[in-house]
């Protein structure tokens, strides 16, 4: 079931609410993936002004998450929804974005109930995504930086600072073949017993 586009005020069955992580007091996001705007003063061009509780709707971006406009002190913010709810469930969990994501277990994007979320490793979970086939834009972007790569005919070598024939480079590799060579020797009489 969609939950996210009830928009009645009323708890579903079986709905828990949850400050959601950072607008305490302001927002507070539920088990089922709702999310609820919370009555408050808010200021506005004449003065303050009361907003009235209400659940907020959500939309579907491009990749097939959902998305909704957080609105505080007058900035707006965009939200990685499932991981926000995830979070705001699970506070002592860590969690790394530069590591970790928040996958939805039926890999249907729109499902945020709180069941369907868990913190998993960015890589395991485009392991899975790739395995079902749920990555053609992935394929398409290594396509084109390919294309690209190969279209270069010089590069400049992170080691010697050189400006190279792309023919001078592993595919890939930052540093020339010669200074890898180099990197290599040095490696090996280092290393040396």
């Amino acid at each position: 079931m969609k939950y996210y586009k009830l928009l009645e005020l009323e708890d579903l069955p079986n709905e828990i609410w949850a400050d959601a992580l950072g607008f305490d007091g302001i927002y507070e996001v539920s088990n089922l993936g709702r999310i609820k705007s919370l009555g408050r003063y808010v200021n506005g061009k004449n003065g303050q002004r009361w907003n009235k509780e209400r659940i907020r709707k959500q939309f579907l971006s491009k990749d097939g998450r959902l998305g909704c406009i957080f609105c505080h002190d007058g900035n707006k913010y965009s939200q990685n929804i499932q991981a926000l709810i995830y979070l705001s469930f699970n506070i002592k969990n860590e969690y790394n974005i530069k590591t970790n994501c928040v996958m939805h277990l039926d890999k249907n994007k729109s499902n945020n109930t709180l069941s369907n979320l868990k913190i998993e490793s960015i890589s395991y979970s485009h392991e899975i995504n790739y395995e079902k086939k749920l990555l053609p834009h992935l394929k398409a972007n290594n396509d084109k930086r390919r294309n690209d790569y190969l279209k270069l005919t010089h590069k400049a070598c992170v080691e010697c600072g050189n400006n190279k024939k792309i023919s001078d480079f592993e595919y890939g590799r930052n540093k020339c073949i010669d200074c890898r060579k180099e990197e290599k020797k040095e490696h090996y009489r280092n290393n040396k017993h």
